[in-house]
Parts: C-alpha cells; structure tokens; sequence
C-alpha cells in the first residue's frame, strides 16, 4: 500500500466467489493469468499465475467463476503433485493400506477377530505414515 492508498480502498474479499481471469495488458498487450476472491462488488485480490505484472491498463478478457466441481478437480490435480504437508497423496494411501491388510492377514491367520485386527491394523499404519510424512511422490 502506498501513501496514496488508505486501508478502507483495499477490497473486503470475504465472498466465496473464486474465479480465474484472462487479462490483456494494454501496454504490453502481454495476456495476464489470475486467480481471484472477489468481494460482492465484484472486487477483490488475486494471485497473478502468468503474463506482465499488474499496471493499472489491464482488460478483461475471459471471466470464468469456479464451482465446487472444478475446486475439486483442480485441488486432485495439487495434491498429487504438492500434498499438504502431514497429508498423503492417494497412491501413497492406498499403497498403504494395501500392505497394511495383506501384514495383518498373514499375522493374524488363526485370529478369530481378524476384521477388528486388520482395522487396528490399516488405521495404526495410517496414523503413522500421516505423523512422519512430508512431500510425496506417486502416480
């Protein structure tokens, strides 16, 4: 914020209205990529993905707001490749889990309350991949 600006003139962006821009800067006439929570004046802040900084000459040429549907597809896509710290992605999950049953079917053959075991099983090895797990890798 500059010495021009004062705090109220910064949009309130505290709708859940996301959408993606695709700007042309008029300078440049370089095309600008962003994402943006708007506010209800249809203002807000953003992130610029791509294209020339922001100066102020930037038209509109593409609006597209997000649904549910592509927050979740577009999230799938993040995960997988950035996973939230202390989260897994779903290939590393699954792997996990898999060899979690297949231990505890071959420890606990002559147990009677197998399905109660292989539940303590999977979710123990869950529990401790998700305490230890950082960055992870996987198709």
């Amino acid at each position: 914020m500059n010495a021009n600006q004062n705090a109220s003139a910064i949009p309130s962006a505290t709708s859940d209205r996301v959408v993606i821009d695709v700007d042309r800067d008029v300078w440049t006439k370089g095309l600008q990529l962003n994402i943006v929570q708007l506010d209800d004046n249809n203002s807000g802040w953003g992130y610029r993905l791509a294209g020339p900084k922001y100066n102020g000459s930037s038209k509109n040429l593409l609006r597209r707001e997000l649904d549910e549907r592509d927050v979740k597809e577009i999230r799938t896509k993040l995960d997988a490749v950035f996973p939230v710290p202390g989260t897994l992605s779903p290939f590393v999950e699954q792997s996990l889990i898999k060899g979690a049953v297949a231990n505890a079917l071959d420890s606990h053959r002559d147990d009677t309350d197998l399905a109660t075991r292989i539940t303590n099983a999977v979710v123990a090895a869950l529990a401790e991949a998700r305490s230890t797990s950082g960055p992870n890798t996987g198709p």
